[in-house]
C-alpha cells in the first residue's frame, strides 16, 4: 500500500484544517493522500465492467469530497480513520451502484458461491459482482454491529489493502491481535454469508 507524501501528523493537520474550512489545506490534503486513495479505488474496480458506471477518477474525487468537503465537520484523530473511511465510502459508492443496477439479494445462500471460501470472496470483496459485492456489504455492517473493531480490520485488510503490520501500527495493536480478529471476523462473516 503506497504510503501518503507527507508524515501522518501532517496528514492529520491538513485534515482538520481542511474540515474546518481553509481552501488551501484541502488542496494540499487532496495531493498527500491522492496516490492511497487511487491505489484503494484501483483495487476496487479491478474487475469492473470496462463500461463501468463508476471510473477510477469518480470514485477518488466523490470518497475525498464526501469526507473532506462535506462540510460533515468530522473530528479527525489520524490519517488511519481518513483512509478506513475512505474504504468505507468507496464501498458503499460501489454498493449504491450495484443496487441501481437491479442486484437482487437472494433468498438462501447462493450457489455459484458454494465453493468459494471465506478468503476467495473477501479478496475479491472491492472488486465483486453486483450480487456478491452487496452479500459482503450486508455481512459487514452486521459484524460491525457486534464487533467494530473485527470489520474495521477487514475493511482496512480486504478493502483498504493493509498488510497485517500496517493494521496493527494504525491502530496501535499487536500483530498477533490483528490476527486473531481477522481469524474471528473470517469464521464470523463465513456464518453471515452462509458459507461452508
Amino acid at each position: 500500500m503506497p504510503e501518503p507524501s507527507e508524515s501522518d501528523g501532517e496528514v492529520t493537520r491538513l485534515l482538520r484544517d481542511a474540515s474546518s474550512g481553509k481552501h488551501e489545506a484541502s488542496s494540499l490534503l487532496y495531493v498527500a493522500v491522492e496516490r492511497q486513495l487511487r491505489a484503494m479505488a484501483g483495487k476496487r474496480l479491478r474487475n469492473e465492467r470496462p463500461d463501468a458506471e463508476v471510473q477510477e477518477t469518480v470514485l477518488v474525487n466523490d470518497a475525498f469530497m464526501n469526507l473532506v468537503g462535506s462540510g460533515k465537520g468530522i473530528e479527525w484523530s489520524n490519517r488511519k480513520q481518513f483512509f478506513v473511511l475512505a474504504a468505507r465510502n468507496m464501498r458503499q459508492m460501489l454498493v449504491d451502484t450495484a443496487r441501481r443496477r437491479g442486484a437482487q439479494k437472494r433468498g438462501g445462500p447462493d450457489s455459484r458461491r458454494a465453493d468459494l471460501d471465506i478468503e476467495q470472496l473477501l479478496a475479491a470483496g472491492p472488486s465483486a459482482a453486483g450480487d456478491e459485492l452487496l452479500d459482503i456489504h450486508e455481512a459487514l455492517e452486521q459484524l460491525a454491529e457486534s464487533e467494530p473493531r473485527k470489520a474495521e480490520f477487514v475493511e482496512m485488510r480486504y478493502f483498504g489493502g493493509y498488510t497485517i503490520r500496517e493494521i496493527a501500527e494504525l491502530s496501535a495493536v499487536s500483530e498477533s491481535l490483528v490476527k486473531q480478529d481477522l481469524t474471528a471476523a473470517r469464521r464470523l462473516l463465513r456464518k453471515l454469508l452462509e458459507l461452508p
